[in-house]
């Protein structure tokens, strides 16, 4: 179920999302607030600004796990668990689960 509240927050099955409005939106040079939508590529909006003539897009929050995340799943190997039942457990990719265990050992080396 989706509910959005009044500060431009939606949650959607138990996360937020902040929605943009259009005066969050700068341009990257000249930071005018005055902008159009120029296509979407990639999957990302682009707007075109009304004062320099240059494209951009508006930055993404970075995807990033937190450090809880990544010791918890290395916890969960160190206590035997595979990095797929880690993978599923935690609702991330295996593939990331084996990228932290890697990283881990590297830096005690």
């Amino acid at each position: 179920m989706i509910q959005k509240n009044q500060k431009n927050h939606v949650h959607f099955g138990g996360f937020m999302l902040s929605l943009l409005q259009k005066s969050d939106i700068k341009c990257s040079k000249c930071l005018y607030d005055k902008s159009v939508k120029s296509g979407i590529i990639k999957g990302r909006q682009h707007y075109k600004c009304k004062e320099c003539g240059s494209n951009y897009t508006v930055e993404l929050k970075s995807t990033a796990k937190p450090k809880s995340l990544k010791k918890q799943a290395l916890h969960l190997y160190l206590e035997g668990l595979g990095s797929r039942s880690i993978g599923r457990f935690l609702g991330v990719s295996n593939v990331s689960v084996l990228h932290w265990i890697k990283d881990f050992w590297k830096r005690i080396r």
